[in-house]
Order: structure tokens, then sequence, then C-alpha cells
């Protein structure tokens, strides 16, 4: 939801709006995710949970950024990253 929400607000800017600063509405939501992200770490006594996801709620949002401003290989690439970034550190320790 988030990757094609980021997708539809940036081909929103610049297709309805083409006079408008696209960068802005970019920058809004990557600042938006920020937020959403802050809001999923937890920091107990004992431990920092909900890191990966912030980080991850974020890249999501900037490969549909990517996505709706055209750039699919760009897009595709940075998927395939994540994937492997994820993939490596933690669903290899046993969380999904």
């Amino acid at each position: 939801m988030v990757g094609l929400g980021a997708t539809l607000l940036t081909i929103m800017s610049l297709n309805a709006f083409p006079e408008a600063d696209s960068a802005r509405v970019a920058a809004s939501i990557i600042i938006g995710i920020g937020f959403l992200g802050a809001g999923t770490i937890v920091k107990t006594a004992e431990r920092i949970t909900g890191l990966t996801t912030a980080a991850t709620l974020w890249m999501v949002a900037s490969i549909g950024v990517t996505t709706g401003a055209g750039y699919y290989y760009l897009a595709i690439t940075a998927t395939v990253l994540a994937y492997l970034a994820l993939k490596l550190t933690v669903f290899e320790k046993g969380r999904s």
C-alpha cells in the first residue's frame, strides 16, 4: 500500500499538475513516511524493535516514487537490492 500510494501520488504530481513542483510532492511523501516509520520504532529497557520495519517502509515509498517518475529499471534494481538485504539480514535469523 505504501509503494502504490507513493507511485500514485508521484504520477499525479507529474501529470495532473505539470506546472507544480513535483519534487515537493516526493519530498512530502518521504517526510510523511518518515513519521509513519518513526511510529513503528519501540524502545524498551532491554531492546529496540521496529528499525527494520521503519527502514523498509521508507524504502518501499522511495521505490514507489521512483516507479511513479518512470524510472522502472532503477525501481526494479532497488527492489531486488532491498529484498536481498532483507533476505540476508532479517529472514535468515528466523524473523519475517
